[in-house]
């Protein structure tokens, strides 16, 4: 039995399961095949679920990373907004500044 195992193993699961639907196996290896056909699904089920897992692991994980770029893009854009009402007002107060020397001067 171990022995067709490994002649299953060697062939691969897609050959076993063609050479079986195409009844290409004796009856015996045939009544081999099947768990060990059971059991290679069964293998691949819980590989795919375990993948899938995964992914849905590493596309929560973007998605709480995408969650904090937003939250802080909106604050740096606050930021940005602050800055340009500050540069605005030191724009204004510099131009009075010289609007101010250039009166002065004409006046003296």
């Amino acid at each position: 039995m171990k022995d067709q195992r490994d002649v299953f193993e060697k062939m691969g699961v897609e050959a076993v399961r063609l050479a079986l639907k195409n009844g290409k196996l004796n009856w015996e290896v045939s009544e081999q095949a099947v768990p060990w056909l059971a059991q290679k699904d069964h293998e691949r089920n819980l590989e795919n679920s375990v993948n899938a897992e995964k992914q849905l692991e590493i596309a929560r994980s973007a998605s709480e990373a995408a969650w904090a770029a937003v939250t802080q893009a909106a604050v740096a854009n606050s930021r940005a907004q602050t800055a340009n009402i500050i540069a605005t007002l030191a724009m204004i107060a510099a131009v009075v500044t010289i609007a101010i020397s250039i009166i002065t001067a004409l006046l003296k």
